[in-house]
């Protein structure tokens, strides 16, 4: 089951709905083990419409079914439901959830599993007694695990990666050291069309979009990042040939127009990235592809980046997450900022749209960090960068920044502190930092995002009438065309998907 959506009004966040590509992963291995399954994904069915709820930091739009709803759609028949947990601010309505379904259907075992429930399990189980089981990191094996132990009446709490709040965690889940031999998403399960014809979604709107995974992990040991406790460090790639099949399977099957890459990090290694490129335009895929999460910039030179444009690519994201060296090693971000500008320069003048994400507002930066970010932010502008991504730090479950605050500044993980996970850049924004307080770093936030664009514009004039233009033509180049299109105003509810105009036949878009 995938739970509904929110949306916080005036938020600086445009994205919308992704098909839900871990949840399909998941639903691909029971299949393949004979599992007798349905999927209800509460965002796609009812993806056309919002309402209202409160929430500790205010009214929010919820997207999908509600929770009665939900409810009523299971079948009666159902032994055991699965829900995916990925982010933090999910948590509050879960929890209504899964307290409804056991006190109406007190027979049905309760999983939860991703990234979320990976790290915050501890709290799901003080917070609630219906849930009977977390599946911990990569679950493809131990959900199949688990569900046949349920269904056999076997002891699942021996399978590795399960955890109870009777016995706490089980011995640790062994990764995938071949994500290539794991079953494809199931995604005919799911009601595709729906995310397809939706205008919104991950990454920008180039026409019908498809996720796809190309690796599995991230080598790297980011502070405020969660990956290494879902995924541990262990990196593998899919052999290039087989991310491009996949790809074409998809725009014969669907009729999909772009790709959005998931991946924590797409392109590692630059023989890898080329190589699928060779593939890619020796197929013929009139296609394109984005890298919406960001990627490392040390294989990025200029044969990568020529090959990349070349095969499609046409969004790209970096993350040096700050301008200050010092900033940088706590993070333990280990980032070349003038390497990085070097291939910034690079992307923008062989065509390609180039986003740049900082955060500010975290523990231990100082003013001066703050403004090494924001010069960076200029360069970055000056360099070709068209996009940008100012975020206030939120200490994530299962990082090492959220260990130490709630270790050193006794943080309450209640509600509040869940919601505010979403209310990212919103006036209820937590913040963490001894000496830059909430409304300070929301004025920085907005006038560092400013700046940017206002560089990039003086940087290049075109921009200005592209920008226009877009407008009024719906077209979207860049994340900066999609927020103007989607904010009507600073309270404007989620707009119903109509369906998108663009879509269209194979060689003409998620997140």
């Amino acid at each position: 089951m995938r739970p509904p959506l929110f949306q916080v009004p005036g938020s600086l966040s445009c994205t919308g709905a992704s098909p839900p590509i871990g949840l399909a992963c998941i639903a691909g291995a029971l299949q393949e083990a004979g599992v007798f399954l349905q999927i209800l994904d509460a965002a796609a069915e009812g993806l056309n419409r919002s309402h209202l709820i409160s929430s500790p930091i205010g009214p929010l739009f919820l997207i999908g079914l509600n929770v009665q709803e939900i409810v009523e759609r299971l079948d009666p028949g159902i032994r055991i439901v699965g829900i995916s947990h990925m982010y933090l601010h999910e948590w509050p309505i879960l929890r209504t959830l899964v307290e409804l379904l056991k006190a109406t259907r007190p027979q049905i075992q309760i999983v939860l599993g991703g990234e979320n429930a990976t790290s915050f399990w501890p709290w799901i189980f003080r917070q609630s007694q219906a849930v009977d089981y977390c599946v911990i990191g990569e679950g493809e094996y131990t959900a199949v695990a688990l569900v046949q132990a349920l269904l056999e009446r076997r002891d699942p709490e021996v399978i590795p990666g399960v955890v109870s709040a009777r016995t706490g965690p089980g011995p640790a889940v062994e990764r995938c050291n071949n994500p290539e031999a794991l079953p494809g998403p199931a995604w005919d399960l799911f009601p595709l069309e729906k995310y397809l014809s939706a205008p919104d979604g991950f990454g920008v709107n180039r026409g019908r979009a498809m996720p796809i995974l190309t690796s599995r992990g991230c080598p790297y040991d980011c502070s405020f990042c969660s990956a290494p406790r879902m995924w541990s460090r262990l990196y593998r790639t899919r052999p290039p040939h087989q991310v491009v099949q996949e790809m074409k399977s998809y725009i014969q099957r669907y009729g999909a127009q772009n790709f959005n890459f998931c991946d924590l990090t797409t392109i590692l290694h630059r023989d890898w990235a080329l190589e699928f490129c060779h593939h890619l335009r020796a197929e013929g895929l009139n296609v394109t592809w984005q890298l919406p999460s960001g990627t490392r910039s040390e294989a990025l030179d200029e044969e990568v980046l020529r090959a990349i444009h070349a095969a499609g690519c046409r969004n790209l994201t970096y993350a040096p997450e700050s301008g200050s060296t010092r900033m940088l090693r706590i993070f333990r971000k280990q980032v070349n900022l003038e390497r990085m500008l070097e291939s910034i320069r690079t992307a923008s003048r062989v065509g390609l749209v180039v986003r740049v994400n900082v955060i500010i507002g975290h523990p231990d930066e100082e003013r001066s960090d703050l403004w090494a970010s924001l010069r960076l932010l200029l360069r970055c502008a000056w360099a070709g960068g068209r996009d940008a991504a100012v975020m206030v730090f939120t200490p994530y479950p299962g990082s090492r920044d959220f260990d130490r605050i709630v270790q050193e500044q006794g943080l309450e993980v209640d509600d509040l502190y869940c919601y505010t996970a979403l209310a990212r850049g919103g006036r209820l924004h937590a913040t963490f930092n001894p000496t830059m307080g909430r409304r300070f770093l929301l004025m920085a936030q907005k006038a560092m995002l400013a700046a940017f664009y206002i560089v990039a514009l003086i940087r290049n004039p075109r921009r200005i009438f592209e920008v226009f233009f877009n407008l009024l033509t719906g077209r979207e180049e860049t994340q900066l065309d999609q927020f103007l299109r989607t904010r009507g105003g600073p309270t404007s509810p989620p707009r119903p998907h109509p369906g998108n105009p663009r879509a269209g036949p194979p060689g003409s878009r998620p997140r």
